[in-house]
């Protein structure tokens, strides 16, 4: 399996919280994308990638048909490989919502597994809706094909947390992927685990 972070946004590059947000690449996530896609088709063997999957945010569909492109494949896009929802806090930076809401972001960055911004989701409901996408998807496919996933930091967290480190509550653990990067991973379909990984980009 390959896991690949989206490209930059405008919005990334000002340190804003970007959820659900649909913002698109700016000319540089996609110079990341083209470079990360260059790199694996000279790292892959021809038609060795079985299917390309995406979430359906803007900036990862964009990502995915870069990469599409290059591989000769279109992605499917999927709601459930979004980034965490952040409410209301979308599209604000750090200090905006500290300076609205102090004590509630604390008690959020102190538990965001249970605890939630305002309107938006946990940790527990982004990895459910990815933990069950992943399921469902290990079942369409064989243990000797490789998958590409296009996503975002919290969901590829999530999963290298869980089936890589053996626990969710790892999340914080896992090394951070910058944009345009991913890790490919060897996943044993019988344990159920993460053996290897191996950073893209």
């Amino acid at each position: 399996m390959i896991f690949i972070r989206h490209g930059e946004t405008n919005e990334n590059a000002a340190g804003r919280y970007l959820g659900h947000y649909d913002a698109p690449l700016n000319k540089l996530g996609q110079q990341q994308i083209q470079s990360l896609a260059n790199n694996l088709l000279n790292t892959l063997k021809k038609g060795s990638i079985s299917a390309l999957y995406s979430s359906d945010l803007l900036r990862a569909k964009e990502s995915a048909q870069i990469i599409g492109e290059m591989l000769q494949m279109k992605p499917a896009t999927d709601a459930a490989l979004r980034e965490l929802s952040f409410g209301k806090w979308e599209c604000k930076t750090y200090d905006e919502i500290m300076s609205e809401a102090p004590k509630l972001v604390t008690n959020w960055i102190n538990d965001p597994f249970k605890l939630a911004p305002p309107d938006g989701e946990t940790l527990n409901e982004l990895g459910y809706r990815v933990h069950v996408w992943f399921k469902q998807v290990l079942c369409q496919h064989t243990p000797n094909d490789t998958i590409l996933i296009v996503s975002h930091q919290g969901p590829i967290r999530w999963l290298l947390s869980h089936y890589y480190l053996g626990n969710s509550t790892k999340f914080w653990d896992v090394e951070g992927i910058k944009h345009g990067s991913g890790v490919l991973l060897e996943f044993d379909q019988q344990t159920e685990k993460i053996r290897s990984v191996q950073k893209i980009g």
